[in-house]
Parts: C-alpha cells; structure tokens; sequence
C-alpha cells in the first residue's frame, strides 16, 4: 500500500459518473461537485421518499442527468453501468437504525442489488461504495473507546438481535464489491451532516433536533444522551469521497481500499450536542425561548446494545488521500440551522 498523498487531479475531469442514491442527502452532494468539475455525471434514484423529492429538486437544472428508476432493474443498470466507467454506489433504502430495525428484507434487497451491480463490473470500471461506521458494531465494547481504524475487528450481537442486520449487510456488501473485477475503495461515512440533511423528513440525530426547534417541541434524548458521535460537515465528506474516487482510479487492477471519512475533532455526546443546538437558535434569533432537552425521551423500537461511542481514526485517509475536515461542528450546526429558518419563516 502507498504511503504519500497521490495528485488531487487522477481522475480525467470529462470521465462519465454514475450516482446511484443520487437524490439522497449524500449523493446529490456529490453529484453536483462532481458536475461542477466538468464530468458527465448521472443520477439514479428511485425518488419514493419526501427527502429524495427535495434531491431532486435541489439537482434540477444544475448538471446532472436525473434517472427516476431503480438498481433492481436489471436491462436499465447494465446499460447504465457499461456507459459510465465510474459508478459511486450510494443507493439504499433505509436511513438510520431506527428505520433499518424496521426493514431487514430491505437491507437483505439491496445486497443482492450491489451483488448485481458488482457483476457488472468490468476491470475498466472505478467503483466508489458508501460503507457505513455501523460496520464497527460493538466497538467500544471491544476496543474500550479505541478510535475506530479500518482493520479493526467487529463484533455484533447474536443473530436474533435485529439492530445489527443492517451493519452485516454493509460489511458483507464491501466484501462483494472488494472481489468485482474494479477498482473499488469503500469508504465508511462517519455521521454527514448539512443543510438540507433529511429534509423535510428529519429521521438522523441533527435533523430531528433542528426540526423540534423550529416545531417548539423539546429535543429528545434516547437514554442520557452519553452515546459520543463525530460529525462530518457535507463539503468536507465530498471532498473526501472526491479524492477516494481519485484514488481508486489509480489502484492496481482490482485493487480495494476501505477507509474511514469522517472528523474525529467534532466527536462529542448526543447531549452535548443538543446543548450546542440549544445554544445556537437562541444566540442567533432562531427562537426566543432556549429549546428543552428531555433526556430518556426516547427509545428505539428493539432493545440492542448500542455503539456509544463513535469515533473514526482517518489516519489512512490523511496519508493516502490527503484527506482533512475543515469545518467546525459549531459552523456547521449553524449552517443547517439557517437552511431551516429559511424554510420555516420562524425565526424572530
């Protein structure tokens, strides 16, 4: 494996992208840097949710080619794929453990999808998969707090226990595209946040937060609120995918590489970062009264013992990738909440 940063530039600026899950938070993200930077780039999404028609119109007449359809079409993806040499597979259908506790056969779906997709693949194919830090699974009771490193090992709950489906499937998903004939890298996303995350259907931790604010109602904590995240402002996340997809232009023939994007500095609790939020809206005029915290509010819909504390160690990504966050968790927070005092009409 390479020890230094390679060019930011690997990839030819008029080489055709695919974004599969394109309309989605990350993925029209992405798609529209990709865009700015000269590259033909086309979405695919199924567009079945309110967030994903917020994607769409956030894409709309800015660059991408938008293809409402489905990965499980099989004559649609092989045509599809064999016009783009490079794919970025962000294509899921479920977001955050509470929904994917919900939709096991969903998960169990969308493997066979990317297992379809990976047989696509050709050795002039550069594939980009969108992994998941829920891979890790009971780190913390591993590891005791250890930042979470790509080849560290994983531990999950006996099979009966639901809430780990999802992470099985997104590990076993990299071991499948790991063996396509591509070059494929992996890169396992530590909690993106931005403006626009969710909307208007708040379901991750900041969405639904920023969403009580502005609906007057408290902030709901699950438990005490200990459980430490660290939280990855959207530009810094896409920049990082950006020089992934680089990279992996530039593997051996079917060369994999996993790595851990996301910001270990704005590693924090649930709870302090409601405070944050809290902090924020009455500091800037959001609201006029300081939003209530309610810790032990909430619960997920099974009982599972949680990763508590979520912490990525991107040491590979500085050196391979050149990869560093720039954004400040306070920054950013405010960002997303000025996008949904915008919205709201709320603000004082």
């Amino acid at each position: 494996m390479t020890t230094c940063p390679l060019p930011a530039e690997n990839l030819p600026g008029s080489t055709p992208v695919l974004v599969t899950g394109g309309a989605g938070f990350i993925g029209r993200h992405l798609a529209l840097r990709l865009a700015d930077l000269g590259h033909p780039v086309t979405v695919l999404d199924t567009a079945d949710n309110p967030n994903a028609l917020h994607g769409l119109t956030e894409l709309a007449g800015r660059g991408p080619r938008v293809v409402v359809a489905s990965t499980a079409d099989t004559e649609l993806m092989a045509r599809t794929v064999r016009e783009h040499p490079v794919v970025a597979h962000l294509a899921w259908p479920t977001v955050g453990v509470d929904q994917a506790l919900k939709a096991p056969l969903r998960q169990v779906a969308a493997l066979a999808q990317t297992a379809a997709l990976a047989q696509l693949l050709t050795p002039e194919h550069t594939l980009l998969f969108a992994s998941t830090s829920d891979i890790y699974g009971m780190h913390s009771a591993l590891y005791e707090g250890k930042t979470m490193a790509e080849d560290d090992l994983t531990v999950y709950e006996a099979p009966g226990v639901g809430r780990w489906t999802y992470s099985k499937v997104k590990a076993v998903a990299e071991s499948v595209i790991a063996e396509s004939p591509a070059r494929t890298v992996a890169v396992r996303i530590f909690n993106a946040y931005g403006p626009g995350l969710d909307h208007p259907r708040g379901r991750r931790v900041i969405a639904q937060f920023t969403e009580a604010v502005f609906a007057g109602r408290p902030m709901r904590l699950s438990g005490d609120g200990s459980q430490r995240r660290a939280f990855c402002y959207i530009s810094d996340l896409v920049e990082g995918m950006r020089l992934a997809l680089n990279h992996s232009a530039m593997l051996p023939e079917h060369g994999h590489l996993a790595v851990n994007l996301g910001n270990p500095d704005a590693c924090i609790s649930v709870a302090e970062l409601a405070q944050i939020i809290a902090d924020l809206s009455v500091e800037n005029g959001f609201v006029t009264s300081r939003p209530a915290i309610l810790p032990g509010a909430y619960e997920y819909c099974a009982p599972f013992t949680d990763t508590w504390h979520r912490r990525p160690d991107i040491s590979r990504a500085r050196t391979l990738l050149g990869f560093r966050p720039v954004v400040d968790l306070r920054e950013g927070l405010l960002h997303v909440l000025r996008f949904h005092n915008d919205r709201t009409g709320t603000g004082v």
